[in-house]
């Protein structure tokens, strides 16, 4: 497995960003620079915690150079801290940071620059998470590992490529901020004083860096946790004491320690991980400092450090009085004149550093915050892990080298180090506190000593592992995380010694093996949620990138999924339109952090990925009730991605559900997919995740249609007469209606067609299409929803699937071949004008002329008959309300005389009625006899009864006026209708049975009366041997004249 380093080099990101509000994103240069020096030391710290690493890490590389080169190629930029793109320096006016002008938001450049902020974070976010799903799609990739060895490889992989984009984006900000910043100049950064980010940007970075600093807490564990490594911590339990002997060093100990307790070598992980992160959230402690230096009024040189103060008011005293010998604190005299400047306090005597506390006296005012100053900075440095030869030589510097033996305990032994963590490593004060026992104690008295500073006490509580000194001077979540951690590690180190210790009375043959205290994951848990409830970090401990870290560190991932699963649902199905798929399952009470989890876009993606990682390596519960529970996080990161409009990633993430609960979750993600080009992208990449698509559909199909699982009688079919009676008595035809179909499609409608669209773009699905489309005209017709009908032959018109399907119109097929006609015939150019309504040309359904019994093409005619006669109902009604609208233009332009419009718009007037005869020839013969059952057949027969007698009547009114405005010969046709209604069978029970045969009646007696008003000449026949002419009665010129003569 890959050691520390690759955990903590360089790659790894500047640190934590500090959550309050208060404090500022360090992510300039200077970091990188800390952090570098840190990450040397780390890493051979790395190669010394276990000695066969090397080897690990290498065959980890040769395992995945050609698996994800391109991964590692973007790892080695960031790891490459002299490469870093945040190795940017400081600004021209010696500031580091930003100059941003106030933009005029009243000006068109104003306003895009006050934009430009939110755009860059949509854009950075949508390439995040494009970004992540691609990592994750070569995680799976790789397969089902059966090595669990393999498993952690892949795992770490992931969780570093994972934290390698995050650290990027962080370059990407910072490279774009310093552009802009060398745009702005030196005068406006002059103009400007110190530069500043806008608060969308400070926000976006500590965003990055929390992301960045989980991302890297949970690979440095990862990369010690894989099963060769603890094998080899278990097996270091039985020796670790014979290794070592009664004159072994201390770091020899220590070392040892830490190769047989795995979870002592944690706590030094996440040690390193805090004091990391502590390097880039310390700026306002550094300007404390200052500030404190500054009233300690002082200047600048060795000179400078000390006492000054106060060792020149014991000067006085002896000047004085002409003392030689140091001052007597017990003398009255001394007692009552060396006072504090304010003359509140008397001064100690001497200036030995345990004056103040022997003496139970004070220093003077600057000399107080010149020693608050000395021991903030000296927590800073041991809360950072500065190495001991740092903390030494800042020491050397003010003369004070006492402070960095207090802090050390004793010196350390460059020449005679042959140990594998480093010489100046930062922790060598813990290696020193198994043999320092009096300094041990001495760490221990002044941490509880009244007469010391709080940050001494803090800093001597961390050197002998107390807490609750520490815990005073604590501002942020990781100071508690790293005291509480300090103390752990100092505790399990204290039983290795006693143990030890207990060895050495044994025969040095004799073998004893080191039992560790257990895994103190539990007593995380219950300090995390101790800093929840603290006043003074429980609003950052409920941060949600806090409460991921916890989790990481507690390891409680189980109960954490859990409740975040139910956070999620809680936070989805709260919402008012409840239209989230997100499963409810019912949570009874939800801690207010995981629900700030859930509502947080990026914290839930970190959470599902994490998911997904702590699932590959076995973290998590496999049980099915967990499993089942536990990825409602996956399916809430869904309902993001599907708000965010990044579909075509949501097929990776689905492939990781329960198989049942995919199905579920794509059927009504897919319903708002409308565009055919997505929808044949997300057919291929559920097919390649290994998707039922066929499956998916089905359950689609079962959710929407469970809306209209009955035939909806709620609405009625309204009914028009067709001839009214004038108000002088006479009938009159009315026009054909312009808006009898309607065009409000309700929701659910819409939702059902385009479930039915879904099928077209997967093979094989012909048959199914027909059967519920034909269901659906059923459902839209008897409930009246003309106008969902219409949609749904728009979008879903048989002649183009077929042709999609089997590259040939299904409908013409039908229609030709049957007849018994050559298949590319054409059809004549005026139907109302020849063929149509005539005897003839009747098509009979119950055969198959000319189509073998049994073939393919026959079965293809036979499925989608019920629906391609339903089809051509509204495809009728929509010739007819075209026709009217047509018509209704044409009266309008009759009075402007427009001799080329009205050529046009006869010409769009004889198409719509072509169309529509074309329709009304195809209800003539057998239509809508089909059916399986009585339920259907009802059905199919009530639609006749409804809706035959309209569309007739409607087409004998087009044909009416038509004739007044096209040609008079289409009388014939109105004639020819009155035929076709007394031969066909389903035609006149229709007009029976609704009642509307007097309505026919009365229209035929208009249209007949018209055509004998004519006066068409006599001999001129129509294609169908019709002719008008025989109602034009003309008498003899012989008659005319005798009767003129009577």
């Amino acid at each position: 497995m890959a050691p520390l380093t690759r955990a903590t080099g360089t790659g790894a990101p500047a640190g934590f960003t500090s959550i309050n509000p208060s404090q500022q994103s360090t992510h300039e240069s200077e970091v990188i620079e800390i952090e570098d020096d840190d990450d040397e030391s780390m890493d051979d710290e790395g190669d010394a915690l276990d000695p066969n690493d090397d080897e690990e890490e290498e065959d980890m590389e040769d395992d995945y150079v050609d698996e994800d080169e391109e991964s590692e190629d973007e790892s080695a930029d960031v790891m490459n801290g002299s490469e870093s793109p945040l190795d940017l320096g400081f600004a021209p006016n010696g500031h580091n940071g930003l100059d941003i002008a106030t933009p005029d938001l009243f000006t068109s450049a104003g306003a895009q620059e006050a934009l430009h902020p939110l755009r860059r974070t949509a854009d950075r976010v949508t390439r995040q998470i494009e970004a992540f799903a691609e990592k994750l799609d070569r995680f799976k990739q790789k397969g089902n590992r059966s090595d669990e060895f393999v498993n952690y490889q892949a795992a770490y992989q992931l969780v570093k490529s994972y934290q390698t984009l995050a650290q990027d984006a962080i370059s990407d900000i910072s490279k774009q901020n310093t552009l802009k910043r060398a745009k702005l100049g030196l005068s406006a950064a002059r103009n400007n004083g110190t530069a500043s980010l806008d608060p969308k940007t400070e926000e976006e970075l500590q965003r990055l860096q929390l992301e960045a600093d989980t991302w890297r807490l949970l690979l440095n564990l990862i990369s010690i946790d894989d099963p060769p490594r603890r094998a080899s911590a278990k097996k270091a339990q039985e020796t670790v004491f014979q290794n070592l002997h009664r004159y072994s060093s201390d770091r020899e100990v220590w070392e040892q320690f830490l190769s047989a307790d795995h979870y002592a070598t944690e706590c030094v992980i996440v040690l390193k991980w805090l004091e990391n992160t502590a390097k880039t959230s310390s700026k306002d402690m550094d300007l404390l400092i200052t500030e404190l230096e500054t009233q300690a009024e002082r200047g600048q040189g060795l000179w400078s450090h000390g006492w000054l103060y106060t060792k020149e008011a014991i000067k006085g005293q002896k000047r004085l009085r002409a003392w030689p010998q140091p001052l007597d604190p017990n003398n009255p005299g001394i007692s009552d004149s060396l006072l504090s400047s304010d003359k509140s306090e008397p001064l100690v005597t001497q200036l030995d550093p345990d004056a103040v506390t022997r003496q139970k006296h004070s220093l003077q005012t600057q000399d107080q915050f010149y020693e608050r100053a000395t021991w903030m900075t000296c927590w800073k440095m041991l809360r950072h892990g500065e190495s001991w030869s740092k903390i030494r030589e800042w020491c050397a510097e003010r003369l004070e080298n006492w402070r960095a033996v207090s802090i050390c305990g004793s010196s350390v032994d460059v020449e005679a180090h042959t140990g594998r963590t480093p010489v100046y490593d930062g922790h060598t004060r813990m290696m020193n506190w198994r043999s320092q026992e009096s300094w041990r104690a001495a760490c221990a008295a002044l941490t509880r000593s009244p007469h010391t500073e709080d940050f001494e006490r803090a800093v001597y509580s961390l050197l002998c592992g107390e807490t609750e000194a520490a815990f005073k001077v604590c501002h942020t979540w990781d100071d508690y995380l790293y005291v509480y951690f300090n103390s752990v590690l100092l505790s399990r180190y204290q039983g290795f010694c006693k143990q030890f210790q207990r060895k050495l009375s044994h025969s040095p043959t004799a073998p004893v093996s080191f039992v560790p205290e257990p895994a103190g994951y539990a007593e995380v848990n219950k300090f995390v949620q101790y800093t929840r409830g603290n006043d003074r970090v429980g609003s950052e401990a409920r941060n949600p990138y806090r409460t991921i870290q916890a989790t990481i560190l507690g390891k409680g991932y189980d109960s954490f999924f859990y409740s975040l699963a139910q956070a999620v649902s809680q936070v989805a199905n709260s919402k008012s339109d409840r239209s989230s798929f997100v499963p409810d399952v019912s949570p009874t009470s939800v801690d207010d952090s995981l629900v700030i989890t859930a509502e947080d876009g990026d914290a839930l993606r970190i959470a599902t990925h994490l998911y997904i990682v702590t699932c590959s390596i076995g973290y998590v519960r496999a049980d099915t009730q967990f499993y089942n529970t536990a990825c409602v996080n996956v399916i809430g990161y869904i309902a993001n991605l599907e708000e965010a409009g990044v579909v075509d990633i949501i097929p990776i993430y689905a492939s990781l559900l329960p198989e049942e609960l995919a199905q579920s979750v794509l059927a009504q993600v897919l319903i708002e997919i409308v565009d055919p080009r997505e929808r044949r992208l997300l057919v291929r990449l559920m097919e390649k995740h290994g998707i039922d698509v066929e499956a998916v559909l089905q359950t689609q199909w079962e959710w929407v249609s469970a809306n209209v699982s009955a035939i909806d009688h709620s609405r009625t079919v309204k009914r028009y007469p067709k001839v009214v009676t004038r108000k002088d008595g006479n009938y009159e035809l009315v026009p054909v209606k312009k808006d009898f179909i309607g065009t409000e499609v309700s929701e659910t409608d819409e939702q059902v067609i385009r479930s039915l669209e879904w099928l077209r773009y997967v093979d094989g699905q012909w048959g199914r299409i027909c059967q519920l489309g034909a269901l659906l005209y059923r459902k839209f017709y008897i409930s009246g929803r003309l106008s969902a009908a219409r949609e749904l032959s728009r979008r879903m018109r048989l002649s183009d699937l077929s042709r999609e399907a089997f590259g040939f119109d299904i409908s013409e097929f039908t229609l030709e071949v049957e007849a018994g006609q050559e298949f590319n015939t054409p059809e004549p150019s005026s139907p109302s004008k020849s063929r149509l309504l005539s005897s003839p040309h009747k098509r009979s359904r119950s055969k198959t002329n000319g189509v073998a019994s049994g073939s393919q093409t026959s079965i293809l005619i036979q499925q989608s008959q019920t629906m391609r006669d339903l089809e051509v109902l509204i495809l009728a009604f929509d010739s007819l309300e075209r026709f009217a609208t047509v018509f209704e233009k044409l009266e309008k332009t009759k009075r402007r005389r427009d001799a080329g419009t009205l050529k046009d718009l006869r010409g769009e007037l004889q198409e719509a009625l072509d169309d529509t005869s074309l329709q009304i020839d195809a209800m003539l013969d057998e239509w809508l006899v089909n059916y399986e059952n009585e339920a259907d057949q009802a059905e199919l027969e009530q639609i006749r009864n409804t809706y035959l007698p309209e569309v007739f009547l409607d087409y004998h009114s087009a044909m009416y006026y038509s004739a007044h405005v096209l040609t008079s010969e289409l009388l014939v046709q109105c004639m020819n209708l009155a035929t076709q209604v007394a031969e066909v069978e389903h035609l006149t029970s229709s007009f029976v049975a609704s009642r509307r045969v007097g309505e026919l009646v009365n229209a035929l007696a208009l249209s007949s009366k018209a055509m004998v008003n004519t006066r068409a000449k006599p001999g001129v026949r129509l294609l169908g041997g019709e002719s008008l002419g025989i109602w034009t009665a003309e008498a003899p010129e012989e008659e005319n004249g005798t009767t003129q003569a009577q």
